[in-house]
């Protein structure tokens, strides 16, 4: 009840510190963007440009020195087009320079974090004009898609744990529900609250809502509302039929980061995806993309690289602005060929395959392909015979080695945050250099007392004085949780640790051992790699 009555407080705070009459005036302003020409847009994004280059250059330790090592000086940018004067950023040099980056004092932003695999979550800054800006671009974003804040509003983007079905806010009238309960026992439940709540739009990652769209049509329940957004993950063409399908609903997706160095949204005839107006500068690759955020000057991040691949409708004097027609995914999301060569769009692996639940790709670092299928009633070899054929005629006969498995949903694996990926390819690791995300590991999760499987450990990027954390699993139910810990490490920050791992894993559902420890007492690989989860079981499993 505690946590219940904390968490209530916690949502209504936060809608409260975002809401209408205080992201007013940054309404205003986004609706102007949306309004101006493409010359008054190219304008207003030189000057805001040439702003935060100039206060990065001056008040950032870390960019004054960057670009004055690179032969760059402050006279030198005068206008938009020098922005590929300028080095490029990556993540390896926020997650070791984020405090130096600052162009303000570090009193004056918000710490936020995106998942992380060394159990040091990349770290970012953002100060409250930033965060109100951001939520006015999807406040006007989502009103001119049928909703409006305050609008009855279901919510399933994991802010309630395994401990929590449901909670209403009554402030902002949203029903969160959790994505880590719906299952057959809890689909009837959830159906008769979301039917009470009357929601005129549902938020959610995709595969959260096709989870739930799959429940709903294997019971025979029918859902109606109006709109849908989704975000965060990568929206597959068959979640997007039987979403809409089951929920009565229209989709419209987003993708954006926690940088906010980018915001695409998509267009209201679903025709791709247009840049949100003076939001980002973006730099198109071939594998990837290169941004620079014009909604935050306190912590800057210009010409930021990123590995997301963007398919791109070539603009015209009739149609100048850029229009992403697909996002393909990371520039890592690809199988490797004997012969070298790289596929991606993969979503010819199952093309004319019927009775699949759920899928997913994963290439080990021998090259071997597990084509992993969660069948549903009906599936048979002749199924299965299509996938090996579909896969065989696309990339050539023996050029992939590869066998198809057939799986539990428990099985499908899901990043620290819950979140579905569908290819997962363990080929990219490489020793040295940046650590990568990779996700789905065969041991990549622990088990529980009761047969559950879980994988989502990103409490640390909670935790105050923790350096790095690790889950050991040596027998099923039973957890060790190595800290090392930080500068003001206390009694609470431990009782912290367990009490963050109480609620992944259900309270009593786990025994857990806490123990602090020193960084070369946590377990690395034979070639001297970290690992957030060692499951010492899975050779057994």
């Amino acid at each position: 009840m505690i946590a219940k009555i904390q968490k209530y407080i916690k949502e209504t705070t936060k809608y409260a510190l975002r809401s209408y009459p205080v992201i007013f005036p940054y309404i205003k302003k986004v609706e102007r963007l949306y309004a101006m020409t493409p010359e008054e847009l190219n304008r207003y994004k030189e000057e805001r440009f040439l702003k935060i280059f100039r206060t990065a250059y001056d008040r950032s330790p870390f960019y004054h020195k960057l670009y004055t090592e690179a032969g760059v000086k402050k006279e030198d940018i005068t206008c938009l087009a020098d922005i590929k004067k300028l080095p490029i950023i990556t993540k390896d040099m926020v997650r070791q320079h984020a405090d130096k980056m600052l162009a303000v004092p570090r009193w004056q932003v918000i710490r936020a974090c995106t998942s992380g695999t060394t159990g040091t979550p990349l770290k970012v800054y953002e100060n409250w004009a930033s965060i109100w800006l951001s939520q006015a671009y999807t406040y006007c974003a989502r009103q001119r898609n049928g909703f409006t804040y305050g609008q009855p509003l279901v919510s399933l983007r994991g802010n309630l744990d395994k401990r929590q079905t449901h909670l209403k806010i009554h402030v902002s009238n949203t029903l969160y529900l959790s994505s880590y309960n719906i299952n057959p026992n809890t689909v009837q439940f959830y159906y008769d609250l979301i039917i009470k709540h009357q929601p005129v739009a549902i938020e959610g990652y995709p595969s959260s809502l096709y989870a739930l769209a799959l429940l709903l049509r294997d019971n025979n329940l029918q859902l109606h509302i109006p709109v849908a957004f989704t975000s965060s993950e990568t929206l597959f063409d068959y979640q997007r039929s039987l979403i809409e399908q089951q929920l009565g609903t229209e989709i419209f997706d987003r993708y954006g980061m926690t940088e906010r160095t980018i915001s695409l949204i998509e267009s209201n005839n679903h025709n791709g995806y247009y840049e949100a107006p003076g939001y980002s500068i973006n730099e198109y690759l071939e594998d990837g993309e290169i941004c620079t955020s014009l909604i935050n000057i306190a912590f800057p991040l210009i010409r930021y690289r990123s590995n997301d691949i963007m398919e791109i409708f070539e603009a015209t004097e009739d149609n100048p602005q850029i229009v992403v027609t697909k996002i393909e995914g990371r520039k890592e999301d690809y199988l490797c060929c004997k012969d070298g060569s790289r596929i991606m769009r993969l979503g010819f692996v199952f093309k004319g395959v019927k009775h699949i639940k759920y899928s997913q790709l994963i290439q080990d670092a021998n090259g071997l392909l597990a084509v992993r299928i969660v069948p549903e009633k009906g599936f048979t070899d002749t199924d299965k015979k299509q996938v090996e054929q579909n896969l065989v005629q696309r990339i050539g006969n023996g050029n992939i080695d590869f066998n198809v498995e057939l799986i539990t949903e428990q099985d499908i694996k899901l990043s620290a945050r819950g979140k579905y990926k569908f290819v997962i390819n363990l080929m990219n690791v490489k020793t040295g250099g940046v650590i990568k995300k990779i996700l789905g590991r065969a041991d990549d999760f622990v088990i529980c007392k009761d047969g559950s499987i879980v994988t989502r450990i990103d409490f640390v990027e909670g935790g105050k004085h923790i350096k790095a954390c690790q889950w050991v699993q040596r027998e099923k139910g039973k957890l060790f949780v190595y800290v090392v810990p930080d500068v003001g490490f206390t009694e609470q920050d431990k009782k912290y640790v367990l009490a963050e791992t109480q609620k992944r894993v259900g309270l009593g559902n786990m025994d857990i051992n806490v123990q602090v420890v020193a960084l070369d007492q946590l377990i690395y690989s034979r070639r001297g790699k970290f690992k957030l989860i060692v499951n010492l079981m899975a050779k057994q499993i």
